[in-house]
């Protein structure tokens, strides 16, 4: 792992909290903040503070003094540590309306200090040879798709056109205006009732993207980058007064839907199985009849469901959900295929914290379950016994906060690919490799191999059909369980990772059960899924508005 020299240009010594958590996060991480370039240049014309509030932006520099305050945009005073680093103040010379440039004399100082790259706090449009005084260029967010929304502000108009996804690039500045050299790209989830905590998550989002991408250039010593996408589309500004007003209405009605929605209406997943090759629905598209079990009691659920298939007995293994105890177990029943019934519900595994999506794996004859316990803060296997579903062991594979982890074999490697907590449950796919199941596992080394909240979680078993191998993920963005995508696996190795995404299969099928579908798990003559309705459950009634009160 090399050791990076980055520098920061900033407007002056007051950041706000997400720039000042990137620049604590690379300094602990043992990268090097060597110089700061201060824009020096003093605004003219300054208006009198009351005037944006009069003027045609005036309901929206309103909302934003009262009504918004995302954490992430708290101001921070950086000026206490200045005498750490080097700062060199630089006055660019305006060409235009707002393309500056450097000086030669303060472009040869920012050369000497031999940066790897330089992250732009400050300044406007930067043009000219202080583009490439780092070795790998300046660095730049746009929040938001660089293909459907240009300008700004970050994330508004997204919610104002009530779209479900907002996109993030980290770029590396060229002279080409949104024309940069995308490093990072991530597709993430809107939060569509509260500006605040949308834009929050999209500058939480834009963290992880440069320490991903900092991560992987000091393993890898190489940045991959990729051409912008820029279409002819629309430059967006700041709203006036009758587009805020317009906003405030989207804003309340999403309020109130999600609120009404949160209290009322509770998940009722229930987990079912077909007898059907994986290779024909592939090749069709559509599942055969899924035979469900008995719903489960008012507080309780059954969901993210495994196949265990021998030719005398198949299981299904499952999450057991309790809404008192807001807390799941792994359960089991056998499917019976004679009269398409099943067996009574037997606790396989429980633990003091929650525990979900039982993953199974057979390795040298014995079976395995890998649930996700996040809450302990490990992956772990527990060894089955096949006949009495017993647990004879428990080990830890790896410390980590994974979810919905899902082992698999490719070209004499094992694979781990899962979520983490941490990142955001939904959105980032990481994959890990080792030589043996029972050995250490690495990193693959350009995590994550999936930014986007639209299939980055595992939905199921990694499986072949047809000659191909398939990846299900969670379509989340819009609304938990909302589809189940399936990605052909491209090319796998320790180097590189590509996938496309083939179809979705959606839970209008269900009937009873059609409001939504996140897991799907194969075996080699049955397919097995969860699906979900709602219901209404008095204890998570009380628990939301315990939680709402205290908000």
């Amino acid at each position: 792992m090399t050791k990076l020299h980055f520098g920061i240009m900033v407007n002056g010594f007051v950041l706000k909290k997400w720039q000042i958590v990137i620049i604590e996060n690379l300094i602990s991480n043992g990268h090097k903040l060597d110089i700061i370039i201060q824009n020096s240049e003093k605004e003219i014309f300054k208006k009198s503070k009351y005037a944006k509030y009069l003027g045609k932006n005036s309901l929206y520099n309103l909302y934003l003094k009262f009504f918004h305050n995302p954490d992430m945009l708290s101001n921070v005073d950086f000026s206490q540590t200045l005498n750490q680093y080097d700062v060199i103040e630089v006055v660019a010379e305006l060409k235009g309306k707002f393309s500056q440039y450097f000086a030669t004399d303060k472009i040869e100082i920012i050369k000497a200090k031999n940066l790897d790259f330089i992250l732009r706090f400050g300044f406007n449009i930067i043009k000219g040879e202080i583009l490439n005084s780092a070795k790998y260029g300046v660095w730049s967010f746009h929040h938001g798709d660089e293909r459907e929304f240009r300008g700004g502000p970050p994330g508004f108009w997204e919610i104002y056109y009530h779209k479900n996804i907002n996109g993030i690039i980290l770029q590396k500045l060229t002279e080409k205006l949104d024309g940069g050299m995308i490093i990072r790209k991530g597709m993430f989830s809107i939060v569509n009732h509260s500006y605040s905590t949308h834009l929050n998550e999209l500058l939480r989002h834009g963290i992880n993207l440069i320490l991903f991408a900092v991560e992987n250039l000091s393993h890898n010593g190489e940045l991959k980058m990729t051409i912008a996408e820029i279409e002819t589309s629309k430059i967006y500004k700041f709203p006036g007064n009758f587009e805020m007003f317009r906003f405030l209405t989207i804003l309340i009605f999403n309020r109130i839907k999600f609120n009404l929605q949160d209290l009322f209406l509770h998940e009722n997943w229930n987990i079912g199985i077909a007898q059907q090759k994986v290779d024909d629905f592939v090749q069709n598209e559509k599942l055969e009849e899924i035979h469900f079990i008995p719903e489960s009691e008012n507080s309780f659920f059954a969901a993210d469901v495994f196949i265990s298939e021998t030719d005398e007995v198949v299981s299904l293994f499952y999450e057991d959900f309790d809404y008192k105890s807001f807390k799941g177990k792994i359960s089991s029943r056998d499917f019976q295929k004679v009269n398409n019934s099943f067996t009574e519900s037997e606790t396989i595994l429980e633990k003091p914290y929650h525990l979900a999506f039982p993953f199974l794996w057979v390795q040298n004859g014995k079976q395995y379950l890998v649930p996700e316990a996040n809450h302990s803060n490990s992956l772990r296997r527990f060894k089955i016994d096949s006949q009495s579903k017993t647990i004879l062991d428990e080990n830890i594979i790896m410390k980590s906060d994974c979810i919905d982890s899902v082992v698999f074999k490719y070209n004499d490697l094992y694979w781990i690919f899962c979520t983490k907590k941490a990142y955001g449950t939904n959105d980032y796919l990481f994959a890990y490799y080792a030589d043996d199941f029972f050995g250490d596992w690495s990193s693959y080394k350009n995590n994550p191999i999936v930014s986007d909240s639209r299939k980055a979680r595992m939905a199921g078993n990694i499986f072949m059909a047809n000659g191909k191998l398939y990846r299900p993920g969670q379509k989340n963005n819009v609304f938990y369980g909302e589809a189940i995508v399936f990605n052909e696996i491209i090319e796998l190795t320790k180097d590189a990772y590509v996938e496309k995404e083939i179809f979705k299969l959606m839970p209008s099928q269900f009937l009873k059960f059609s409001k939504g579908i996140h897991t799907f798990s194969v075996s080699k003559n049955y397919i097995a899924i969860d699906a979900k309705n709602y219901k209404f459950v008095r204890s998570e009634f009380l628990r939301k508005i315990k939680l709402k009160i205290r908000k």
